[in-house]
Order: C-alpha cells, then structure tokens, then sequence
C-alpha cells in the first residue's frame, strides 16, 4: 500500500468520531488536492488552528506519527505549526517533507515561510526560489512572490520587496491582504506617494486594521514585526 493511501486510511479511523468528524473532509485536503477537488491549503490550516477546534495539536501530533512518509500531510503539519509559532517541531516537519521529497514545491515554499518568520531571509529566498523552479506554473506561485517580498522585507530591502509584492498582485490582482506588505514596504523605502496608494488600498480591504491587529495577524519575529507596524504607523495606521 502507498504512504498516500496508508495515510488517508490512519487518517479516517483516527479522526472519525461524532466530536471531530466535522475535521475529517479538511484534515484529508491534501488527497482532495491531488485530484483538483479543493484548490487551497488555508481551510485545512485554518480550521486546524481555530479556537473552535481545540484540541488540533494532538490531532496533529497524531497525524505526524500515522503520515510521517507522506511529504504532503508532513508539509501541511509544518505549516499549522509555523503559524502557532512551534518553530522546532514545524522544521522538523517541513525538513523531513523536502527530504522525503525533494521535488515537494510546496514543502520547499512553506520551509522559506518558516525562515522568514525565523529572520533568515537569505535562507528563505533560496526557498522560495527552488519552489518556483520545481513548480513554474503552479496557480498558487504568487504566494512564493509574496514570500520573497518578505524575505526582502525581512532584510530591510524594501525596494526589492515592492517589487516581489507587485509582481505577487500582477498574479493575483484579488488578493487585497497584499497591500499591508506592500504599503510597509514602500514606507520603509521612503517611496511616501506609493506608500500611501497602497495604503489607501489597504484600508479599503481593511477598514477596522490597526497596529495592534496587524501584529495579531502577522507571526514574523517580534524585531521584524515591529518595523513593518512602525513604517505602517508612519502612514497613519492607527494603534
């Protein structure tokens, strides 16, 4: 039996339950990907990190030990661990997901999320860079822009990091969350004419953001997060 198919099965009989079967359709995203039935990560990693589902780390504790050969289920792990900042455990998902797999470019992309929060922006670029060789065309390679944006930010290379934001927006002109990296970025650059379009642009999609919701949202390092609030604040977002 393929680490696929043993997954999805340790999956089903661990999760189905009356209290938790509600998880099961979102925890077995990456097999509904495989075949084009649910085009993103964040309902599994979403849900997965909601308050509403409390007890997620033992779920995906669980998960880990039952897919541990499957990059996929590995690489979905990492990433709900990055984003409720277990850095350790999500490198050792992330690493054995690219190890496994080293042609994995979603594995690769979510190793440069991790070094970006990690401030090792060098590191993530070279991520983020494999991850668009292995998957040139890959429909969700605009987050792989916005990630080397980061990584640029990250490094206070705001004008690099403009650049990599507009080009993610020219791939993906929806995606409105992208204007806060963008407006921060250009602040920090001194661009203030361009900072404050993007920033106008910003409040549009967010109307009630604030400093303090802006950090909530955001899981880059305290130093970091601190100067992309600060270049923010500069164009009056208020505290």
């Amino acid at each position: 039996m393929s680490g696929c198919l043993r997954g999805k099965k340790a999956l089903k009989h661990s999760y189905y339950s009356k209290k938790h079967s509600r998880l099961i359709p979102n925890i077995l995203w990456p097999y509904r990907l495989r075949v084009g039935a649910m085009p993103s990560a964040q309902s599994t990693i979403g849900l997965m990190t909601s308050r509403r589902v409390k007890p997620w780390p033992s779920l995906a504790e669980r998960a880990a030990e039952m897919s541990g050969d499957d990059p996929i289920i590995l690489t979905v792990l990492g990433a709900v661990h990055t984003f409720v900042r277990n850095h350790g455990t999500a490198r050792v998902l992330l690493e054995r997901a690219v190890t496994l797999d080293p042609n994995a470019a979603w594995g690769w992309s979510r190793l440069g999320w991790l070094e970006n929060y990690t401030d090792q922006p060098q590191k993530a670029i070279g991520n983020f860079e494999r991850a668009l060789r292995l998957s040139p065309i890959d429909p969700m390679n605009f987050n792989n822009y916005v990630g080397l944006g980061s990584a640029h930010e990250v490094a206070q290379e705001y004008d690099e990091a403009a650049g990599f934001y507009r080009r993610a927006l020219e791939e993906r002109p929806n995606a409105g969350w992208i204007y806060r990296n963008l407006a921060s970025s250009l602040s920090g650059a001194g661009r203030v004419g361009e900072a404050k379009q993007a920033f106008a642009e910003m409040m549009r999609n967010y109307a009630d953001l604030t400093v303090s919701k802006f950090k909530q949202a955001m899981v880059f390092s305290p130093v970091s997060l601190n100067r992309m609030a600060e270049n923010l604040r500069k164009l009056g977002l208020p505290d």
